[in-house]
């Protein structure tokens, strides 16, 4: 079973290509251009990516690693303290992907709507 977590380490790590957006967001803040179009056309990449990545992707991503563990815990490949790590760890990041999704759909609608500050 546990050859099978090192397929998915690689496919959770992809969820870092996000990360690329945000620090240019961070870095563009910083250099006081929040009212350029890069600034908002980086926004908007930042949500796509978001919602490609770690919405899509990670969300059929942990279906699939629900089967594998699901069947290794029924094979007894796998302890139960294990699988309630894996559990509580994916659900509670998945739930966080969510909660941040959600706020830079908040301020995309926000720059979109000429609100910005």
């Amino acid at each position: 079973m546990f050859q099978v977590y090192h397929y998915y380490a690689p496919t959770f790590l992809l969820f870092e290509a996000t990360t690329l957006f945000v620090n240019v967001r961070w870095l563009l803040v910083e250099l006081q251009l929040k009212d350029t179009k890069l600034y908002l056309y980086n926004g908007l990449a930042l949500l796509l990516a978001w919602f490609v990545v770690r919405i899509l992707w990670g969300y059929t991503s942990s279906f699939f690693f629900w089967l594998d563990t699901l069947a290794a815990y029924r094979e007894a490949s796998i302890r139960t303290p294990v699988m309630a790590w894996y559990m509580v760890a994916n659900v509670s990041l998945n739930l966080l992907n969510t909660v941040w999704f959600f706020k830079i759909v908040k301020g995309a609608v926000k720059a979109l709507s000429g609100g910005r500050k």
